[in-house]
């Protein structure tokens, strides 16, 4: 007797647009996609950098994840650093999650796709909150049993 695996509910990235300014910064722009195609957008500038890059696509990131968030945990940014490791850049993200039942420390990390600190920081923060959405998450509510 085998069982279908549950699958479990995960952000996942939509778009990400990195734009550079005339004043020497970027601004990053993040849609996250949730249950059924539902959007979330984020927005974030930073200076145009590689560490403001990868800073602004982490926290367009947070942004856009807040709005699937109850109001039961907050998440913020403690570090983000990127390493050079087996030819690849390596994006490493430090967050610190607070709710009424505790509080998390939580670590996520990627490679930078084709060397993009951008996409490399979107997804290590994505790769940190999804390990916890799931009991934060706007639960959507069954519909009535029928009569």
């Amino acid at each position: 007797m085998s069982s279908s695996p549950v699958r479990r509910s995960r952000l996942r990235r939509h778009a990400v647009d990195a734009r550079q300014t005339r004043d020497g910064h970027c601004r990053v722009t993040v849609s996250l996609e949730w249950k059924e195609g539902e959007l979330f957008h984020g927005s974030s500038a930073g200076l145009d950098t590689p560490e403001g890059r990868v800073r602004a696509g982490a926290t367009s990131t947070l942004e856009a994840a807040g709005g699937v968030l109850t109001g039961g945990l907050q998440l913020e940014l403690r570090g983000i650093k990127v390493v050079r490791a087996f030819d690849s850049q390596v994006v490493l993200v430090s967050l610190r999650g607070r709710s009424d039942s505790g509080q998390y420390e939580l670590i996520g990390s990627t490679t930078a796709p084709d060397g993009d600190l951008v996409e490399g920081g979107v997804l290590a923060v994505l790769d940190a909150i999804n390990r916890i959405l799931e009991k934060y998450a706007r639960q959507e509510t069954p519909p009535p049993p029928p009569p």
